[in-house]
């Protein structure tokens, strides 16, 4: 019999500098560089993959023709090194900005600081003998196996009206927040929010606002059964127009990919012995997954931004923020924290815009809803966020984080993997009776292994000792 139990492997982070100039025609004054990342279909090699990793960027900035915006693009190919990974082996990157900073006005340079993270699912099992003949041992193992959520788009679309005197969109990015997945055979049903931010210009100032836009679907994903865990990974791609009626329209699709554990139950030979041969056992010892979890918690957020520059009536232009650091520990309750980056755009007292990048720190304690002893993994997105401009100067920043964990524990099990006949055993024609005095921890299998019997006829002979015996327990056995 062979037991799969293809397992996910994750890299080490690999974080990166990745440089770019920009000339933004006639710039008097950077306002804002928004970024974003995306990594394309990895290629497996032993123990690395190499990506393509695209950096998009969306710059706005000031002429003397009033407020300007533009976009450019760089593609990188990145090799993450990654012990265990095969050319074989279903892979995906998560790319993540942590933090990113610019200089210059005409001749913009632009340093973005990437981290990426690989996922691949490594095929690994084992073959248990076939001990057909033999008095065997079994024990019921439940194995959780991964397999690939396959790459799916979901198409989203929204509209909102943000501002009935709103001229030129100016950027956008989106975020999603994936907050209930369920399973069903060969079926995923996911649901969310993607939530876009919008930076416009009204009356020639930048103001920024929100569109948020659910979505609630069904993913093929074939092999996915009952009991499952799904642990899938969005990302958005879409654009913005506006309306002829003033509205703004949002559309574009959420790419999802990820894995899935499955579990299955085997029943493996732990021990054997014959009532006839002498036998040469070979014992394996093979790694498993024992049991795997998933939780997902919201956890609240305050920070503020204070800046005597700010204008007394500048409501702030929101960009999508991002989680720059995260940090976590313990078991009962995960403790994490870490770091909400924001940026936002303001505008001084003499009406001029300007970017500010906020930095709020966040703790939070998750209580996972089943005991999931071992090692820990803990995603976190924006799940909400809002920005408000206070009298005084100060920038008021709000929102909820959502706390994804997901906890696997592994077990060692001893199995019989390959056995041989070494000899006819000798075995005593005189009519014996044994009586037997059963020891710690040992089972009626042992008790018969011991007395070379098998175990319906010790069942026959002791009525009384039930389904298993204990230390102290007296057992009779003489042959008919």
């Amino acid at each position: 019999m062979y037991v799969k139990c293809d397992s996910v492997l994750k890299s080490e982070p690999v974080q990166l500098y990745i440089d770019t100039e920009i000339e933004p025609a006639g710039a008097k004054s950077i306002v804002s560089v928004l970024v974003k990342a995306w990594a394309e279909a990895p290629f497996n090699r032993p123990n690395e993959i190499t990506t393509t990793l695209n950096i998009e960027y969306y710059v706005v900035y000031v002429t003397e023709n009033g407020i300007q915006f533009l976009n450019d693009h760089k593609s990188e190919s990145v090799r993450i090194p990654f012990n265990g990974v095969k050319e074989d082996c279903f892979s995906f990157v998560r790319p993540v900005i942590v933090g990113s900073e610019y200089r210059g006005t005409e001749k913009l340079k632009i340093r973005v600081m990437p981290e990426l993270v690989g996922y691949a699912i490594v095929p690994s099992g084992f073959e248990t003998a076939e001990a057909d003949g033999l008095e065997v041992k079994r024990e019921d193992i439940t194995v959780f196996s991964a397999i690939p959520v396959p790459n799916t788009e979901i198409v989203y679309s929204g509209e909102a009206v943000l501002d009935s005197e709103m001229s030129d969109i100016l950027a956008s990015q989106s975020t999603v927040s994936v907050e209930s997945v369920s399973i069903a055979t060969d079926i995923m049903h996911i649901s969310g929010k993607v939530t876009t931010y919008v930076q416009y210009l009204k009356e020639g100032k930048i103001m920024g606002g929100t569109i948020v836009t659910p979505f609630d679907e069904d993913v093929l994903a074939k092999g996915i059964v009952d009991g499952a865990v799904a642990v899938p990974f969005a990302e958005p791609q879409g654009e913005v127009t506006t309306l002829s009626d003033g509205s703004v329209k949002v559309e574009g699709v959420i790419s999802v990919k990820g894995f899935a554990y499955i579990p299955a139950t085997y029943s493996v030979v732990t021990d054997a012995y014959s009532l006839t041969k002498d036998l040469n056992l070979k014992f394996c010892e093979a790694e498993i997954k024992e049991n795997v979890c998933i939780s997902y918690d919201k956890s609240k957020f305050f920070g503020s931004v204070r800046e005597d520059s700010f204008a007394p009536a500048c409501i702030a232009a929101l960009a999508a923020p991002g989680i720059t650091a995260l940090n976590y520990s313990g078991m009962k309750p995960i403790k994490a924290e870490g770091i909400v980056g924001a940026q936002l755009i303001a505008e001084d007292v003499a009406g001029t815009p300007f970017g500010i990048t906020a930095e709020i720190p966040f703790r939070t304690e998750c209580y996972p809803l089943n005991e999931c002893p071992g090692t820990v993994s803990v995603y976190a997105n924006i799940a909400d966020y809002q920005a408000r401009l206070r009298q005084g100067g100060t920038i008021e920043l709000s929102g909820e984080i959502g706390i994804k964990v997901l906890s696997e524990s592994t077990e060692l099990i001893k199995y019989l993997c390959d056995y041989e006949e070494v000899g006819d055993k000798e075995l005593s024609d005189a009519p014996i009776v044994t009586l037997y005095i059963v020891g710690k921890d040992e089972t009626l299998f042992d008790v018969a292994k011991a007395l070379n019997a098998d175990v319906g006829r010790l069942r026959e002979l002791n009525p009384e000792i039930g389904a298993e015996v204990a230390e102290g327990d007296k057992v009779i056995y003489f042959e008919n």
